[in-house]
């Protein structure tokens, strides 16, 4: 909103695409750990490069008030390693709590 000079609506609008990869990412990471049986470790990895890779990169970006398109794959690229991360951390609550804990 600050920086482009947008209305609170036009700005929610614009992380349309960082919200909407989340759930993607969710079940993408959930698709690899089951049906390619890659550990939760090895994919909360590889969520944390895309978010570290994407804020990186729009961390650059301009801070004139014509948004670039490329800002928006980036916010996919975060969106999709949030995502991972949730499945990852959800999966491997298992490995790190006690039996006694997990019981009902």
């Amino acid at each position: 909103m600050t920086v482009n000079g947008l209305s609170p609506l036009a700005a929610s609008a614009r992380f349309l695409a960082l919200g909407a990869f989340v759930p993607g990412g969710s079940v993408f990471g959930v698709i690899l750990m089951n049906r390619l049986k890659l550990r939760p470790y090895m994919v909360a990895g590889g969520a944390v490069l895309l978010q570290i890779i994407g804020t990186v990169f729009l961390s650059r970006a301009n801070t004139e008030v014509h948004i670039q398109s490329s800002q928006y794959g980036l916010q996919v690229l975060i969106g999709t390693g949030v995502g991972l991360i949730i499945s990852a951390v959800v999966t491997m609550i298992p490995f790190v709590m006690e039996e006694q804990d997990i019981r009902k």
